[in-house]
């Protein structure tokens, strides 16, 4: 799960063969492909293996206080979407919502790291997923309605 700085190899969790990464833990895209799974063939391995200096950038929600005493035995639903980077898996956007499924953060992570993968689909299958919940007597309201090219 964790590597140390000095650990130069990896195991990729795509077509589960082992890699080894440069002396600063980024990985060179290769010319060629040099991975093969059902979903294609890429240039670039990915893996969820995290560095071990990463732990000790945990923080610790802040103590109760009166300006925030009302957030206190209060239920929130996170949801973080990972990219592929040069270095593994990093955050690429978090989103929280309220107990009554109100939305209170949806931001984008900029990684830092070059980003291989974003791990998202084309519009066309987004819009199949989308439509997949609806039908023609479906109500949709949203100011973005055009961006995905809806009637």
């Amino acid at each position: 799960m964790f590597y140390s700085k000095d650990d130069l190899n990896r195991v990729c969790t795509r077509c589960q063969q082992n890699y080894t990464v440069e002396e600063d833990g980024h990985q060179i895209r290769a010319e060629v492909a040099i991975c093969e799974s059902k979903s294609g063939n890429y240039n670039f391995h990915i893996t969820d293996q995290t560095p071990e200096q990463k732990l000790k950038s945990f923080v610790m929600a802040p103590k109760v206080s009166i300006e925030n005493q009302h957030l206190s035995n209060q239920m929130f639903a996170l949801d973080v979407e990972m990219v592929y980077t040069s270095r593994g898996q990093e955050v690429g956007r978090i989103t929280m919502l309220s107990q009554d499924g109100q939305p209170i953060l949806d931001t984008l992570v900029k990684p830092e790291d070059p980003v291989f993968d974003p791990a998202t689909v084309s519009l066309d299958e987004a819009r199949g997923i989308l439509l997949s919940f609806l039908n023609e007597k479906s109500i949709l309201g949203d100011r973005h309605i055009y961006s995905v090219h809806l009637q």
